[in-house]
């Protein structure tokens, strides 16, 4: 743990020269000797919590967090770090994801998706985490929501890569439409706020998918434009994860800028 300890302490103080992770690289691949060795402790740790070691997510995560958002505020990428190092046992993880959910810090807020990882750490043993779980939270309820989503999550990663390959049938059309219906349901409920981000995702991504088809381009724009419409109105009403989808669809050209 000491010698974790250093490495932080060593990219901490590299902060007084470089204002975030792009300067660092930025530097080392102009050869800064000091860059180049903070980029490869980096991807230590990065290993090392892979492999379960919490001690090495904790310290990843917090040199992510002050590396990443220093100018930014942008904390997605710290906080996939603490879900990970969350996951494998670390209280510590488990209350800053918990709290950047809470107060939307750094992230869409989502007080309800908060307690995920209060309750995770309470599973984990720490008992003291467990009263912080909210007096309305359903676990029941929770878990069959939990369920839909990761089930949509499955559908949407395992049948979509398909597109890429251009293998288009009635049995894809069908997987996207349930992956919507499954999102559809959580946005709906009021508490899952970015499920409604993913609703959206779908529907163009589904009307991608049935463009390809002759018989079904104008039910594909239309699902597209409604997608595209959902995320435009999330990202005024200030969802960072929607103006991202936006943001990457509008540059991979599959919406227009």
């Amino acid at each position: 743990m000491k010698k974790l300890l250093a490495i932080l302490a060593l990219c901490v103080a590299c902060l007084a020269d470089w204002n975030s992770f792009a300067d660092i690289q930025k530097e080392c691949k102009s050869k800064d000797k000091d860059a180049c060795e903070i980029l490869a402790k980096f991807e230590k740790l990065k290993k090392e919590c892979q492999n379960r070691d919490k001690q090495s997510c904790d310290v990843l995560a917090s040199l992510t967090d002050t590396l990443y958002s220093k100018n930014t505020g942008d904390k997605s990428e710290a906080y996939g770090v603490y879900d990970l190092a969350c996951f494998y046992g670390s209280s510590r993880a488990c209350f800053k994801a918990y709290m950047m959910f809470k107060m939307g810090d750094g992230i869409d807020k989502d007080p309800y998706y908060a307690n995920v990882f209060i309750l995770t750490d309470c599973n984990n043993g720490n008992k003291e985490s467990c009263g912080l779980v909210g007096d309305d939270f359903n676990t029941q309820e929770f878990g069959q929501a939990l369920q839909a989503f990761n089930q949509a999550e499955a559908l949407y990663w395992g049948e979509y890569s398909k597109v890429s390959t251009g293998v288009i049938n009635n049995e894809l059309i069908q997987t996207g439409m349930k992956v919507a219906e499954m999102y559809s349901q959580a946005c709906n409920s009021g508490k899952w706020k970015r499920a409604c981000a993913y609703h959206a995702r779908t529907m163009i991504i589904n009307g991608l998918v049935m463009k390809q088809a002759p018989s079904l381009k104008d039910g594909g724009e239309k699902s597209q434009d409604l997608g595209k419409r959902e995320l435009e109105l999330l990202c005024k009403n200030d969802s960072k994860l929607a103006c991202d989808m936006l943001k990457e669809f509008k540059n991979n050209g599959i919406l227009k800028k």
